[in-house]
C-alpha cells in the first residue's frame, strides 16, 4: 500500500504540472494483461530485493554500517538499471534514492515491507496509471499515462521515475519510514 500510495502521489503532482491521463472502456481485457503482468511485477520486486536487500544488507550492515551499507547495496541496485530504456541521470538518482527507501523499509519492517513497497511502487505506476515503470512501457488498458513537456518534472518517457515527482515521493516515503516507531530495528534474518 505504501509503494502504491507513493506511486500514486508521484504521478498526481506529474499531472499537476503538465501529464496527463485519458480513459479508455477496454475493462473487459484488464484482467487478462494485468495478471500476468503482476506475477512479472512480483517476481521482479522479490528478485531484486533479495538480491540487493535482505541477505546482503544485512551482512553490511554488520561489517561497515548502516549508512555506508545503504549506498552500497543502492549503487549497484541504481546500476542495474542503467541500460533501461530512456535513463537518464535524474533517472538513475531516483532509482539510486529508491535503494535508500527501500534499505530504509527493510529495517523498518523487515523484507516483507521491502518487497511490499517495492512491488506496490511498480505495480502503482505500471497497473493504477500504464505509467512506464523504470522505462518500461506495458500497455495495460483502460487508463493510459501520456508525460508532459518537462522530462525533469514528470520523467518523460522513462515515467514517474525519472523527474522530480519521483524525488518528492520517494523524500516523503522515506520520511515517513523513518517515523515508525520500529524504524531501524534489527529485522529476523532472512
Amino acid at each position: 500500500l505504501i509503494g502504491a500510495l507513493m506511486a500514486a502521489f508521484a504521478t498526481g503532482l506529474a499531472i499537476v504540472f503538465g501529464a496527463r491521463l485519458t480513459f479508455s472502456k477496454e475493462w473487459a481485457v484488464w484482467a487478462g494483461v494485468a495478471l500476468p503482468l503482476i506475477i512479472g511485477l512480483v517476481l521482479a520486486a522479490v528478485g531484486e530485493e533479495l538480491g540487493f536487500r535482505g541477505y546482503p544488507l544485512r551482512r553490511l550492515t554488520d561489517g561497515v554500517g548502516l549508512l555506508p551499507a545503504m549506498i552500497l547495496v543502492s549503487v549497484p541496485f541504481a546500476a542495474v538499471h542503467a541500460g533501461n530504456p530512456n535513463v537518464s541521470f535524474f533517472s538513475f538518482a531516483n532509482i539510486f534514492l529508491a535503494g535508500l527507501w527501500l534499505s530504509i523499509a527493510f529495517f523498518a519492517g523487515g523484507m516483507p515491507l521491502a518487497w511490499g513497497a517495492h512491488f506496490g511502487w511498480n505495480a502503482g505506476l505500471a497497473l493504477l496509471f500504464d505509467a512506464p515503470v523504470s522505462g518500461y512501457v506495458f500497455h495495460v488498458p483502460v487508463v493510459e499515462y501520456t508525460p508532459g513537456l518537462h522530462r525533469w518534472v514528470d520523467g518523460g518517457t522513462f515515467g514517474p521515475e525519472g523527474g522530480i515527482v519521483a524525488t518528492i515521493a520517494l523524500i516523503a516515503g522515506t520520511l515517513f519510514l523513518l517515523t515508525r516507531q520500529n524504524a531501524f530495528s534489527s529485522p529476523s534474518p532472512e
